[in-house]
């Protein structure tokens, strides 16, 4: 008897390690209806056919970055420009580069300059600030992160004011895999960081598409360590969400994020 299209999707959750999570002590329901051959079929599909490139897949699952709670210059002061090509996704807003506004299919003109973004709201639509200064972002940034800090009544710095996690996603509409970060963590670089089935391990990098956040800001990073371009993405400091990232030109283009 052919292997069932139920039969294959529960062993397709069996085979991701996050489909145990709180069930490790209920396996026998987890395997339930499930056979050998179930899982072998979902392997070969995913091209995994040898116990070499079984044990390879494994082995790539712990390979993640665990957040690290950065210093404020680490989110404001990026190491070096990108190495990666800087060729603009044309928005879907209106771009003001230094002040002066442009149609958004002019944003491939500065192709190749490294721009620091910021979205902001003219009267309830959408638009894109751009700056070729980087310092007027780092400043901001800087304002911003010690804005956050909660101060005690006589002995100074007691800690940061939090608003929870950002939570990023691979797909539109703040859909498909996802992780999360507190505010004040970042993942400096996304190439280290593992989302999907171990069969089909898949890292961080350019593969953002949407960001729903509780508050503070969410910053993007073109290159690894928030290398230049980058992207600020806030609401007054309050709740926000993007669920699209193409609106400004940046889907699935972030090797670095943070939540500051």
């Amino acid at each position: 008897m052919s292997t069932t299209k139920e039969a294959r999707r529960v062993a397709g959750d069996v085979l991701q390690f996050s489909a145990f999570d709180g069930r490790l002590d209920n396996l026998e329901k987890t395997f339930d209806g499930i056979e050998e051959r179930d899982i072998l079929e979902v392997l070969r599909e995913n091209d995994v056919t040898t116990l070499e490139e079984l044990v390879h897949r494994v082995v790539q699952v712990g390979k993640t970055e665990k957040p690290v709670a950065p210093q404020p210059a680490s989110l404001v002061t990026p190491a070096r420009v990108s190495s990666k090509e800087i060729a603009y996704q044309v928005p879907e807003v209106a771009v003001i580069v230094d002040g002066v506004e442009y149609d958004p299919g002019d944003i491939t003109r500065f192709n190749g300059s490294p721009l620091d973004f910021v979205t902001d709201n003219l009267n309830g639509e959408p638009r894109l600030l751009a700056f070729t200064d980087r310092q007027k972002v780092d400043l901001m940034l800087l304002t911003y992160r010690l804005s956050r800090v909660r101060r005690g009544p006589t002995d100074g710095d007691v800690g940061m004011i939090s608003s929870g996690s950002a939570k990023f996603h691979a797909d539109y509409n703040l859909s498909g895999d996802w992780f999360w970060l507190d505010e004040g963590y970042s993942y400096l670089n996304l190439t280290r960081l593992y989302h999907g089935p171990f069969y089909d391990r898949r890292d961080w990098n350019d593969q953002i598409s949407s960001v729903a956040w509780p508050g503070g800001i969410v910053l993007l990073g073109w290159d690894v360590n928030f290398g230049l371009p980058r992207l600020v993405l806030q609401n007054n400091g309050g709740p926000g969400n993007v669920p699209d990232l193409r609106t400004f030109g940046w889907n699935d283009q972030a090797s670095s994020a943070g939540h500051a």
